[in-house]
């Protein structure tokens, strides 16, 4: 009975996982080549650039709606896929006549695999919310070009829906971002460290930090090349299981889908660093809706 219900299980998440992926490619072929060959309803290039620049800035005063979907290859004792669709919302409100405060949520949804003795779960995992207090008057590069930064406590949820899916603990920390545009490039980087506050003594303590550099080369029509890694520290893992350090790159689209503004993207990433059990490749595809004001 107890194997009927493993493969039950497998076979369910399997069937999810073709779902999800199956959705996401008929997505990208039907926007990438049904959309109008000018891009955005402005058509000019200026207004792709910028908006663009907007989309691609995480703390823009721009209300944006991604999804990210991660397939993570052959994870665990036993080579399986994880796969994890996350929500990031990102909300700016003006708070006074020189400062923006931008919120940005995480909010993963984790189909973790069997591994070894350990069964796998499906379901939410800790929500992260973000908080960056932001300059709304950036600094000139000249012409169009420009830098801006924001930085703001990190608030990290105990609300997994199981163990495996989660730390166990309430953490809190601070994070930063650094954003420039210089001319079809936009380049930055997010980082932020977070630590349990509560006083549950049934599960490891959390000292865990994450750093997401990035690059975006804007092109013609939309189009952009990519690469935005997710680097982790994790100080409470075993030596030589603290760091997992992806490498690699994608492309993506920005275009009116109907008269929604979105941004389209697919990536792959090998690891240069990971810890014992995890994923030696990654598969990403994001779908963003923006609402520029």
């Amino acid at each position: 009975m107890e194997n009927f219900h493993s493969s039950s299980a497998v076979l369910e998440r399997g069937r999810v996982l073709r779902v999800c992926t199956s959705t996401l490619a008929a997505i990208f072929i039907m926007t990438s080549f049904g959309a109008s060959s000018s891009a955005l309803a402005q058509g000019a290039r200026g207004g792709q650039i910028d908006l663009a620049a907007q989309s691609q800035n995480p703390i823009a005063s721009l209300i944006s709606l991604p999804f990210e979907f991660d397939s993570n290859q052959n994870v665990g004792e036993e080579d399986r896929t994880q796969n994890i669709l996350t929500f990031k919302p990102v909300v700016p409100i003006g708070i006074t006549e020189n400062w923006n405060l931008v919120l940005r949520g995480i909010i993963p949804f984790i189909d973790q695999p069997d591994s070894g003795p350990v069964d796998g779960k499906t379901g939410v995992g800790d929500i992260q919310l973000q908080t960056y207090f932001v300059p709304k008057q950036t600094k000139s590069l000249g012409g169009d070009n420009f830098w801006t930064w924001g930085v703001g406590p990190v608030l990290q949820f105990d609300t997994a829906s199981d163990d495996i899916l989660g730390t166990g603990r309430n953490s809190a920390g601070i994070g930063g971002v650094l954003f420039a545009k210089i001319n079809n490039w936009t380049v930055g980087g997010l980082l932020n460290n977070v630590w349990d506050v509560d006083s549950s003594k049934s599960r490891e303590g959390v000292n865990f930090m994450t750093a997401q550099p990035f690059a975006n080369y804007n092109l013609d029509n939309g189009w952009y090349l990519k690469t935005g890694p997710v680097i982790t520290y994790n100080q409470k893992a075993d030596s030589g299981n603290k760091w997992t350090i992806p490498v690699g790159g994608g492309f993506g689209r920005i275009f009116n889908w109907g008269k929604q503004p979105v941004n389209l993207s697919v990536a792959a990433y090998g690891f240069a660093k990971k810890p014992d059990g995890g994923a030696n490749a990654q598969l990403q595809a994001t779908l963003v809706f923006l609402f520029p004001e």
